[in-house]
């Protein structure tokens, strides 16, 4: 192992890659010197050995970019191929899925056709005899003059002392369901559920407050979310997005902090990260700005603005899921969805690395399962022809209604089919504000929502009790919780 740090580096990017991995594996597994070192020297090397990782990885991430965008313009064919195979995959998933629900329907079925004949048993018909009975058990036959033999009446017992059993011949034998005075036909569980439900108000933006009164008491009696925040207006952007399903809002719910949870850097609220957010909104990167014709919110995100020398990657996507956080706050954006805008003109190769494959299929994960908000459309304006293949593709790792609205344009010009372009900056082409007013608005709200923003990201889950339900890691919660 001495050997490799002794030989002079390769000049090639996989060469300089394997050394730096190699450099940061030397200094987890060396031995500490006799006579001692310093923490902070330890300290500062390790994170200088690290950084220096990190910074070849995005180098080596760009460079097969690089390579894939070259392939796909000599072998496109290829690329296509690639997304034949994808779609078979998927056919054949989807296949399997649907395999199994048609099982489970047969299952359910059966169990219905079992129980349905007790409920329409004529009283004056004969039931058959259960040879599980015990004898005293079954009503005596006395013959009549005739020899004829009078119909049977089935004997109901106390259901102390009923036997077990679920198929026709035992269905009067099952203790009633609910009253004692119930037909011998006892509904199955999942049937009393669906009365109960037939029974309560359907949950609407008229009943919101029982809505809220249901989803408040469902967390403070909720196993792994032991503290979260519980305004009005934020829980209500959960009813909202699933059309005030409770069932799917609950979900979004757990799904949402579960990612907030795996995704801490995303979210991250301190007083350095809300700097960094401040610089890079400023730099009319990304900001949020008034919807003037339909009402809600529209983020407009200039990606050629992405200042990559100073601001990482995660940073940049702080600046996205805060902006997300921030358009909760508007009640139109809640019923009727965020748009996004994004301006790939005069973008570098450089900055189209902001959008890493891996980031692309989380973001997208986010939109589908846990985000409060829903997402209108997407726009990816003026992508230029270098970049066209990396689009498509990245488009293609998010999810499937995400992926159909979202819109490649050549230009500005389209954007009036889809919405009204004098809500965006005149910069853009739209009315007569300017950006940096817009983006001045934006700080201002931005400073006004600054303590809720706080108080939302003020969360606790029980991790153990997590793996405990679901019997696995919480790097897996995750999938486990997705809504399909």
């Amino acid at each position: 192992m001495e050997s490799n740090f002794t030989n002079p580096p390769s000049n090639s990017l996989m060469d300089k890659f394997e050394q730096s991995f190699i450099s940061c594996i030397h200094n987890l597994t060396m031995e500490e010197p006799a006579n001692g070192s310093d923490k902070d020297e330890i300290k500062v090397e390790v994170e200088n050995t690290i950084a220096n990782f990190i910074d070849l990885a995005r180098q080596m991430e760009c460079f097969f970019l690089q390579k894939r965008f070259q392939l796909s313009v000599l072998k496109p064919e290829l690329l296509l191929k690639e997304e034949n195979i994808d779609l078979r995959h998927e056919i054949a998933r989807k296949d399997e899925l649907l395999k199994k629900h048609a099982g489970k329907i047969a299952k359910w079925k059966e169990i219905l056709n079992d129980n349905s004949p007790a409920a329409t048993i004529p009283p004056n018909s004969q039931m058959p005899p259960n040879p599980q009975m015990p004898q005293q058990n079954q009503p005596q036959q006395q013959m009549v003059p005739g020899g004829s033999i009078p119909p049977q009446i089935p004997q109901m017992h106390h259901p102390g002392s009923m036997q077990p059993g679920f198929g026709v011949s035992h269905a009067i034998q099952r203790p009633p369901f609910g009253h004692m005075n119930m037909p011998s036909a006892n509904p199955l569980a999942f049937l009393e559920k669906t009365t109960n439900n037939i029974m309560e108000p359907r949950m609407s933006e008229e009943n919101k407050d029982i809505a809220l009164e249901k989803i408040k008491k469902w967390i403070e009696n909720h196993s792994f979310i032991k503290k979260c925040c519980t305004e009005d207006f934020f829980l209500l952007s959960f009813l909202r997005v699933r059309n005030f399903s409770f069932e799917e809002a609950i979900k979004v719910i757990e799904n949402y902090f579960l990612f907030r949870f795996e995704h801490k850097e995303w979210f991250d609220m301190s007083d350095k990260q809300i700097e960094k957010y401040r610089e890079i909104v400023k730099s009319g990167f990304s900001y949020l700005t008034q919807d003037e014709n339909k009402g809600g919110l529209i983020m407009v995100t200039n990606v050629a603005q992405a200042n990559v020398e100073i601001f990482s990657i995660d940073d940049i996507y702080h600046c996205f899921f805060l902006n997300f956080t921030l358009a909760i706050f508007d009640e139109t954006t809640q019923k009727s969805g965020l748009k996004l805008v994004s301006n790939l003109s005069d973008v570098s190769v450089k900055q189209i690395g902001i959008y890493p494959v891996g980031h692309v299929v989380n973001f997208g994960k986010h939109m589908a399962n846990s985000s409060p908000v829903s997402f209108q459309q997407y726009s990816l304006i003026g992508v230029p022809s270098f970049a066209v293949q990396i689009v498509n593709v990245l488009k293609m790792a998010l999810p499937e209604n995400i992926r159909n609205q979202t819109k490649i344009m050549k230009d500005f010009s389209e954007l009036p089919n889809v919405m009204d372009i004098r809500s965006l900056p005149e910069e853009l082409g739209g009315g007569s504000v300017k950006q940096n007013e817009m983006i001045e608005k934006h700080l201002k709200n931005f400073d006004e929502k600054l303590t809720l923003l706080k108080e939302i990201s003020k969360f606790e889950l029980d991790l153990n009790e997590i793996e405990k339900i679901l019997g696995t890691t919480l790097t897996n919660n995750f999938k486990h919780l997705n809504i399909d």
